[in-house]
């Protein structure tokens, strides 16, 4: 029996604890993102005649 996907354990654990906050941190970042875009779209059309929606 070959125990050399032993010694790999740390180095996949250096990998996947910054993955582990760069992925909530993306997800926060598309949420301001979504939320900044959708403030920025006018609620009324060029001559006021209702929403784009």
């Amino acid at each position: 029996m070959r125990t050399s996907h032993l010694l790999h354990e740390p180095s996949a654990l250096r990998i996947l604890n910054p993955a582990g906050l760069a992925i909530p941190a993306l997800a926060v970042t598309a949420i301001v993102v979504a939320n900044v875009w959708f403030s920025a779209i006018p609620l009324f059309g060029i001559d006021d005649s209702g929403t784009y929606i």
